[in-house]
């Protein structure tokens, strides 16, 4: 009994260290993100407002603008929210 027990524990574990590298490699944006992910999946850095909510609580507001695929030009414009490097929220327009 123990060691199936041990089994799919050691499954679990697997498969969440799996699903994590694969999502290194997503090209969706995603809350908890960090700045330097969004810009590598949006090709630039945006436009940049700060304001300081708290000691040490930074909340950072991005946007961006058009982005050029290998299939031609699409436009988009997304408006990213972080608070302390980490993406909160995602607003595409």
């Amino acid at each position: 009994m123990i060691k199936i027990v041990v089994f799919f524990i050691v499954v679990y574990i697997v498969l969440k260290i799996i699903k994590y590298f694969l999502d290194l490699n997503s090209k969706e944006l995603k809350v908890g993100m960090s700045i330097a992910r969004v810009e590598r999946i949006l090709g630039a850095p945006g436009l940049k407002e700060s304001k300081i909510l708290k000691k040490d609580i930074v909340k950072e507001t991005y946007f961006y603008g058009e982005k050029v695929d290998n299939n031609g030009k699409k436009s988009y414009q997304y408006k990213i929210v972080f608070v302390n490097q980490k993406a909160v929220e995602i607003h595409e327009y």
